[in-house]
């Protein structure tokens, strides 16, 4: 939840891996570098890069909440997108 990564009080790039356990979510890694996903990010219509440069400097930037869903992403020696 926003309120969530509010506390981690994020400043750049980063991903956080997930794992359902049971009923629960449990965070397992923080990764502060773009994720191995970021192309079916970009594919999906959110552009990290471009985002982090329009945000460099502000207090505060906007939640994303319009994108491309549906999407796979099957990773081998080449990122295909289908």
């Amino acid at each position: 939840s926003l309120s969530e990564v509010a506390k981690l009080k994020p400043g750049g790039v980063f991903n956080v891996q997930l794992k359902v356990v049971g009923s629960e979510v449990k965070i397992f890694e923080i990764n502060p570098r773009c994720s191995g996903t970021t192309p079916l990010t970009c594919e999906a219509g959110i552009n990290e890069y471009g985002l982090c440069i329009e945000s460099f400097g502000k207090p505060q930037v906007d939640y994303i909440d319009s994108f491309n869903s549906g999407l796979h992403l099957y990773r081998r020696w080449e990122t295909i997108f289908y």
